[in-house]
């Protein structure tokens, strides 16, 4: 606890994932909306190189102090921030190092309360192929794919596939759609590949669903009570085919409507399934889960995302502000959650 009974919190950003730049975004608009008389906030930087930018107690972290502000060690950053008596920690990391297990085990050593989902949901939800055969032992419904590695005899494989082009093709530990691209032919596949190889050894290709697409926020208000729905997003590319990181980071690139234009029955539908997903992927705290409704009247489910982007773009404060909930109360819910989670958790005796 800070002074004058505010909780001291940090909030990580950065990370060393082709996301860094969009975690950074995501982390200042956190500072911004964390109630300045309730928290002590405190920016943790996390550079590319793996370091860490130990920002003052409330030093907003804009580019200017950013890049004055020197790099410490990990360890050396962590243990100042356990003499500052840190409460709990936001994380707005996004991708490898952030999204998928590893910052979870790091503060879970230090016990440092935090944000959104646990190691082991973080790492099964970070690997679309992994999180594929859990929607699928699960009965929720995703577009047909295969699983490709660099030894595979690729034409052979496309030929036995039960779907053809245009496909999908995605690297299973990138968010943000980083790498993800529409393929007409084998050509294209194959050119494609050859970049994502140096990323992964295995590539997820996936059947090209042409429709509509929906996302819907899952939250944990309460521990120990049933996460809820929000509203569900319905999504529309000005531009792009779908729902790309230029769609997803650009203001004006997509035009997203809350709530979206659909019966009641199909809202339900996505909002029950999202709920079902978050449960099963065992995530905590927030997530969003992304559909594509096609256009026979199918619905699938894409992937679940375990820390959602906060940036002025991103859909958890628009669904949060769509129900009468700021980003600043929306923040308070996590953080309680978070903290009781711990708190819950400590073994007794």
């Amino acid at each position: 606890m800070g002074i004058v009974n505010k909780n001291n919190i940090a909030i990580l950003m950065g990370g060393q994932s082709n996301e860094h730049d969009i975690s950074i975004k995501s982390g200042k608009a956190v500072f911004e909306n964390l109630n300045s008389s309730k928290y002590c906030r405190r920016s943790v930087i996390i550079t590319s190189d793996n370091r860490v930018k130990l920002l003052p107690p409330e030093i907003r972290p804009d580019d200017r102090i950013l890049q004055k502000t020197e790099t410490k060690t990990f360890i050396a950053a962590f243990d100042e921030l356990e003499k500052w008596n840190i409460d709990a920690a936001v994380l707005a990391l996004h991708g490898k190092g952030g999204e998928d297990g590893i910052i979870q085990g790091f503060l879970e050593t230090l016990k440092i309360p935090y944000t959104h989902s646990g190691v082991l949901s973080s790492a099964i939800s970070m690997h679309k192929i992994i999180t594929r055969q859990i929607y699928k032992c699960n009965n929720v419904k995703i577009p047909a794919g295969i699983v490709l590695q660099k030894s595979d005899d690729l034409e052979q494989l496309i030929q036995n596939a039960e779907f053809g082009f245009p496909m999908i093709v995605k690297p299973p530990q990138l968010g943000s759609s980083f790498g993800i691209k529409i393929v007409e032919n084998i050509e294209q596949l194959e050119n494609s590949l050859k970049e994502l190889w140096n990323i992964d050894k295995q590539i997820l290709v996936e059947k090209y669903i042409n429709g509509n697409e929906f996302t819907c926020v899952v939250i944990n208000k309460k521990f120990g009570e049933k996460a809820e729905p929000m509203p569900v997003t319905e999504i529309a590319p000005v531009n792009s085919t779908f729902f790309d990181y230029e769609a997803k980071y650009t203001v004006g690139a997509a035009e997203e409507i809350t709530p979206a234009r659909i019966d009641d029955s199909l809202t339900k539908k996505i909002q029950n399934i999202a709920v079902k997903c978050h449960e099963i992927l065992l995530c905590e705290g927030v997530s969003r889960t992304d559909f594509i409704l096609s256009n026979e009247g199918d619905l699938f489910v894409l992937e679940t995302n375990t820390i959602p982007g906060m940036t002025e773009t991103s859909f958890v404060p628009q669904v949060a502000r769509a129900v009468g909930m700021s980003f600043g109360e929306l923040l308070d819910i996590m953080i309680n959650y978070a903290m009781e989670k711990f708190v819950r958790a400590i073994p007794c005796g």
